[in-house]
């Protein structure tokens, strides 16, 4: 089996759990550390600690998915991983927490612009999730907001409600 040693693995999963402790949950967004977002919770002094931290633990989660996928995993891993929340089956398009989190931030811009027209020089990544969302809600349109969405389009019914609530 490939994969971290015993020891490094171990050590990596402290690191997790310590992190399941103070925040509640192992789910990494890579968008969360963008430059364009704001850190201002985190003592400035600590910042590239905690930026190196959440890098380091989504290269981790990312790589024990992959060894899940390939058999190269220990049983007793996985129940451990499993314990804390692991979410080991990526979905397609942006997962739950990233679709959530870059929400929040729409959300946020809305409330202070007055608008949902992001532009690109504000923040690239959510003017692309602003123009994806306008893009599937087009395509579920077209085919009736009753109906099952198409392969490929992750804009749930809740999904539009939500974006409808904040214009």
């Amino acid at each position: 089996k490939q994969g971290p040693g015993p020891e490094k693995w171990a050590f990596k999963y402290d690191m997790l759990k310590n992190w399941y402790s103070q925040h509640g949950n192992i789910q990494f967004a890579n968008v969360y550390i963008e430059k364009n977002h704001d850190l201002s919770h985190i003592i400035p002094s600590e910042r590239e600690a905690w930026i190196r931290q959440y890098k380091a633990l989504s290269r981790f989660l990312k790589s024990q998915r992959q060894s899940r996928r390939r058999n190269q995993m220990e049983p007793h891993q996985v129940k451990l991983l499993n314990q804390l929340g692991m979410v080991w089956v990526a979905k397609q398009g942006p997962g739950p927490e990233k679709w959530v989190f870059k929400y929040d931030m729409l959300k946020q811009y809305s409330q202070e612009s007055g608008n949902c027209n992001v532009p690109k020089t504000y923040n690239v990544v959510l003017n692309n999730f602003t123009k994806s969302c306008r893009w599937q809600y087009n395509q579920r349109r077209k085919i009736g907001l009753d109906k099952d969405p198409p392969l490929g389009n992750n804009l749930s019914n809740e999904r539009i409600q939500l974006l409808e609530a904040i214009g």
